[in-house]
């Protein structure tokens, strides 16, 4: 089972378990987070299977990356309960919401890679293992 990785930078792990409805949120670490999952996932697939066409490398990519998949993940590794929610966003149920688990682990994904000093090869190791592959 995947864990969190220790972070050098708290305040960066913090971030990112910020959701949008409180300040200095985890928005832009899920923005840098997606674009380095699905470039990791895509350099995984293409690499394990040579033979497959473009279309069934998308649709493999989407499985793995879709935001059921990535709440699944989230909600393994008890997300929901780390998250920094304002008041309304814990009434109106975010901390079991699939899009804000997915964007969170997204986030982690971010800022774990900005905290090693944007380690791809490290990014792509913790992708890795938080995805099983």
């Amino acid at each position: 089972m995947a864990k969190l990785p220790k972070f050098n930078n708290d305040d960066l792990r913090r971030q990112a378990l910020t959701h949008r409805s409180l300040p200095n949120h985890n928005e832009r670490l899920e923005f840098i987070g997606d674009g380095i999952l699905q470039g990791v996932v895509t350099a995984l697939l293409s690499q394990r299977y040579p033979n497959y066409r473009e279309g069934r490398l998308t649709r493999e990519r989407s499985k793995l990356v879709c935001n059921a998949a990535l709440a699944k993940v989230a909600k393994h590794l008890n997300l929901g309960q780390q998250l920094y929610l304002a008041e309304y966003a814990i009434k109106q149920g975010c901390r079991k919401s699939c899009k804000v688990l997915s964007g969170a682990l997204e986030a982690l994904i971010g800022a774990y890679f900005i905290d090693t000093g944007y380690n791809y090869a490290a990014a792509e190791q913790f992708i890795q293992q938080l995805l099983n592959l």
